[in-house]
């Protein structure tokens, strides 16, 4: 067999999702609108009267006239394509020699990454930060780029760039900045204004807001000058007269759209407010929400068994756990939400909730925290950020301080192998102790309001404690501010088990304690999360970024999270 040419033999072809006979499909960021009735009886009408046997005009003339109106801009500097996609092949073969530096976001649209590599550029993935945004990095990459792709808001992760970073790339390549807006329709602003720069073009699709999936219409908005090195490799008729009609038959009635726009994302924020109560969620610029999971297989699998399709992207850099789904009709969302968390097993009655402290009830970020910090400066003379501290938090067996404040002290990674028998390790926690007692602890505030816990404890829930306090310190925080709202006996401190946190052991004594069966621990460490997890408790996260059963941003909704 004769082999293709290099790069196409060891291309990877885009994977479609799977398109499945299912009873609720949300996994494509379709509509979950069709157009209006009137505008499809003036399609259908239209189409009756089309010699179907001709050639129509090759250009898109009449739709490029009216996109130029909608956009304040010259017919001349619009092309239109079979979809982004065709126009994303056309800006490569147009612009992009062999060699050539393409630089593109991770995780981002497929298609760059295809466009890239079937044009023999130098492909350049720069991952987006901590935080789904692009970096400095990429503005560095981007310097000496041919083609840079930029896709805001971003698929798959949401959420729309800062233009001021997006603009500095822009400023500061020697090559062309597409920025891809399929769902700028479902944000509150775009990149539009960016067309005074020359070496700027956006890309629109009618297939996300304009209800055309099926129709395959696509756009692009730059200077008349790169619009017509476009033209001179787009192929002839590429788009049908059918296509055509209907874009300009949208356009000339784009009134009729707008209310499906804002009713996508009115409930797009409704179904966003309800999935956090259970789940991280990114936030959404787009009609799809992505959303993280413990097990997106498992889960992905579970909703189709339940007839509903979502999108699974843990495949993708940075997406490990996470799904995407569509933003559906009201009928269609509350379906998806009562499937999710049945597929969660959160529809099970828990009788009992134990609580960390520290983080959880009580913010100890000027206490204890603190304390790390001056310990550290005492002892080995250097100072530690929050930052620092927080990055040796998130490892495991970093449950207790002391460990902590040893660790930063001498440079450990293990905190396991921390002999606290030692000399050195007494040190540490004696002038650690000596100043948290003497000086800090008084600065703790709680996070969590009495009625709160009292809510939960009239509802029918046993409350209770694990923390690697000591008892003592324990006490004194509870009956400071959470007086008689705890049973002593259902506390489980420093002393109380020869084991701390990660290890299921202090959990599993308190849940005998208070004599449950189906019980939920809150907490906000990896550590409070991997004892759950090997303890059989369901574990709800008051930490933005550590996944749990339940995420919780706000201690005082818990009531509203378990209903």
């Amino acid at each position: 067999m004769i082999k293709a040419k290099k790069e196409i033999e060891e291309l990877s072809p885009y994977l479609s999702p799977r398109i499945i006979d299912t009873k609720i499909k949300l996994n494509q960021n379709e509509s979950p609108f069709s157009l209006p009735p009137e505008l499809i009886k003036k399609i259908q009408t239209s189409i009756g009267k089309i010699p179907l046997n001709r050639y129509n005009e090759g250009s898109s003339k009449k739709l490029r006239e009216l996109l130029g109106k909608k956009f304040n801009v010259s017919s001349d500097q619009i092309l239109v394509g079979v979809g982004i996609d065709e126009i994303l092949y056309y800006i490569v073969l147009t612009f992009l020699n062999r060699g050539d530096k393409l630089v593109r976001p991770i995780p981002s649209f497929a298609m760059y990454e295809i466009c890239s590599k079937i044009s023999g550029a130098v492909d350049r993935p720069v991952k987006l930060d901590e935080n789904f945004e692009l970096s400095e990095d990429f503005v560095n990459e981007s310097k000496d780029a041919k083609i840079v792709f930029i896709c805001r808001p971003n698929n798959p992760t949401s959420n729309s760039f800062d233009k001021a970073i997006i603009e500095k790339v822009i400023k500061n390549t020697t090559g062309l900045v597409c920025i891809d807006e399929a769902y700028a329709e479902f944000a509150n602003d775009n990149c539009l204004d960016f067309l005074k720069y020359d070496n700027v073009i956006i890309l629109r699709t009618f297939s996300k807001a304009y209800s055309c999936a099926a129709v395959r219409l696509g756009y692009a908005i730059s200077n008349s000058r790169v619009i017509d090195r476009l033209n001179r490799v787009k192929l002839p008729w590429n788009v049908g007269v059918l296509s055509q009609l209907i874009g300009e038959t949208v356009l000339e009635n784009d009134g009729c759209i707008s209310s499906n726009i804002k009713q996508i994302k009115d409930n797009r924020d409704l179904l966003i407010s309800e999935m956090k109560k259970y789940v991280l969620v990114l936030p959404s610029d787009c009609n799809f929400i992505t959303f993280q999971v413990e097990n997106p297989k498992l889960i992905f699998e579970k909703l189709m068994e339940k007839g509903i399709l979502v999108r699974d992207v843990s495949k993708y850099e940075m997406l490990g756990n996470f799904l995407r789904v569509s933003v559906g009709t009201k009928t269609e969302n509350k379906l998806f939400l009562d499937s999710l968390k049945n597929c969660l097993g959160l529809e099970s009655k828990f009788d009992g909730i134990l609580f960390d402290i520290d983080g959880v009830l009580i913010n100890v970020s000027q206490s204890y925290r603190e304390a790390i910090k001056q310990t550290v400066t005492r002892m080995s003379g250097r100072l530690v950020s929050a930052r620092e501290i927080g990055k040796i938090k998130q490892k495991p067996n970093s449950n207790n301080d002391w460990d902590v404040s040893y660790a930063l002290i001498y440079n450990l990674t293990d905190l396991k192998s921390i002999d606290r028998s030692s000399p050195d390790y007494q040190k540490v926690k004696g002038y650690f102790q000596e100043i948290y007692l003497k000086k800090l602890r008084d600065l703790e505030v709680p996070l969590v309001q009495s009625k709160t816990l009292k809510k939960l404890l009239s509802s029918g829930y046993k409350l209770g404690i694990v923390t690697s306090r000591p008892r003592a310190e324990a006490l004194h925080v509870l009956n400071k501010f959470l007086f008689g709202i705890f049973d002593p006996s259902n506390i489980v401190a420093l002393e109380d088990c020869p084991v701390e946190k990660p290890n299921p052991d202090p959990l599993r004594l308190a849940r005998g304690r208070m004599n449950c069966k189906s019980v939920l621990y809150v907490g906000d460490t990896i550590n409070d999360k991997l004892a759950a997890r090997a303890a059989k408790m369901k574990f709800a996260s008051v930490t933005p970024g550590l996944s749990g059963d339940f995420q919780i941003s706000n201690i005082n909704e818990i009531k509203k999270v378990l209903e």
